[in-house]
């Protein structure tokens, strides 16, 4: 579990004293009250076990006359996967970005999981972008990873890439 140190906020910025902060709103975000400090991912999982939501479906997708629809339990299986498949198959470690190129899908849904699962940074990068606009968005990105759909790779970045 992290420190609280890690998330405390430099309280000599402008905005904290040159009277823009509203009177007794918190600086730090451990002053909140009731506030849990944990990775996103673990808050997933805390909170479905607390509202008891695992065999809910929690993604839906409609794509013309297919519907898809995923359960909690199955979007975390499927994610902890994809996941794992990053840090075991590509050496992806904590901290390092993966670029997320999907339209809204719950493949977008299972990448950005998945990643959060291993402690990666997921970057998401907007799926209609030109291949030159793509290129500058994993340039300052530093992707270690780049996920994208194969048949949008063959319409653009493939030449570039």
């Amino acid at each position: 579990m992290p420190s609280l140190e890690e998330f405390k906020v430099d309280e000599r910025k402008i905005w904290f004293n040159g009277g823009y902060w509203p009177s007794g709103v918190p600086k730090q975000i451990y002053e909140v009250e009731g506030i849990v400090i944990e990775p996103l991912f673990d808050g997933f999982v805390r909170s479905a076990e607390e509202k008891d939501i695992w065999d809910e479906d929690i993604c839906i997708a409609v794509f013309g006359p297919y519907l898809e629809r995923l359960s909690f339990r199955k979007l975390i299986d499927y994610s902890k996967k994809f996941g794992t498949f990053l840090y075991e198959e590509l050496g992806i470690r904590k901290g390092d970005v993966v670029a997320i190129d999907l339209p809204n899908s719950i493949n977008f849904v299972v990448a950005y999981i998945g990643s959060l699962y291993i402690g990666a940074i997921m970057a998401g990068i907007n799926p209609t972008y030109k291949p030159m606009e793509l290129v500058h968005a994993l340039q300052i990105t530093d992707a270690k990873v780049f996920v994208m759909l194969d048949m949008f790779y063959e319409l653009g970045p493939k030449t570039i890439l």
